[in-house]
Formats: structure tokens, C-alpha cells, sequence
């Protein structure tokens, strides 16, 4: 292998690892497309992200006004029970992804900004069915620091 196409291939590597570098077609929806999700939304230090179900994509939350106290008190009330940081609430929600590309702070290092615009169904347990990869979400906020 030539020494370029090393170089591209490390730099992309590292872009990947770090989050922001997803391509359109990793995406469960094209961009602005009004779409359903399920998963889990953590809220802690310099986080807010959902993680859809059975996947690794990982994207910032960008909940209505209205509930953003009631589902960021969630997640924290159970990270307290559980003893951990991040811990997931179950959301069903109605949205749009958006590209974190141009995003500035830590919505940039997601795969994408999931714009929710309601919400049907919360609830503070994972169903079993709802897996979620092990992922350290907090080291992509970390990654801006």
C-alpha cells in the first residue's frame, strides 16, 4: 500500500472512531425525513444522546421544550439508582436526523442530531428486546474537551 492511501485510510480510522464521520447510507433515514425511532436517551455531563435499538449509531438529542426537564430527570434518577453516569430511559419518539457535520460543541461528534418533535412512549426500563452495544457515550463528549 502506497504511503497516501495509508494516510487516508488512518485518517478516516480516526474520524470513525471519533464519531461525525457517518456516511448517509449507515443512517436509518435520509436527513429531514419525519421518521419513528426507539431506543435509549441518556442525560448527563455533557450529554444528551439517543441510541436507537440493536444499533451502534449513537446521535444528539434535541427533545421539546416541554420535556426536556422530565426526561433529563429520568435519566438522571436512574443513573443514581444504578450507580452509574448515562444510564438510558426507553423513549418511542417521531423525528428528523440532521447532520452533525456543521454542528458546533459536542452535537458534532455524534452520527447525527436527532431533532424529536414527540414523543409516544417513555418509560424507564430497556425492553429486553431494545439492545444496546456496550458504548462509552461519554467518551464522545469527552472527545470535545
Amino acid at each position: 500500500m502506497n504511503k497516501i492511501v495509508k494516510s487516508v485510510a488512518l485518517s478516516c480510522s480516526a474520524i470513525l472512531l471519533g464519531g461525525g464521520c457517518t456516511s448517509m447510507s449507515d443512517l436509518p433515514v435520509a436527513y429531514n425525513q419525519l421518521a419513528r425511532f426507539v431506543g435509549g436517551y441518556s442525560y448527563g455531563h455533557e450529554v444528551q444522546s439517543f441510541q436507537p435499538c440493536n444499533s451502534s449509531l449513537a446521535y444528539w438529542a434535541v427533545l421539546p421544550s416541554s420535556e426536556v426537564e422530565r426526561l433529563n430527570a429520568l435519566s438522571l434518577q436512574k443513573a443514581k439508582q444504578e450507580g452509574r453516569p448515562y444510564q438510558p430511559v426507553y423513549l418511542e419518539v417521531t423525528g428528523m436526523l440532521q447532520p452533525s457535520a456543521e454542528a458546533e460543541g459536542f452535537a458534532a461528534n455524534y452520527d447525527a442530531i436527532l431533532k424529536v418533535e414527540k414523543i409516544s412512549k417513555v418509560s424507564k426500563t430497556l425492553p429486553k428486546l431494545c439492545g444496546q452495544p456496550d458504548r462509552e457515550v461519554q467518551e464522545r463528549a469527552g472527545a470535545e474537551s
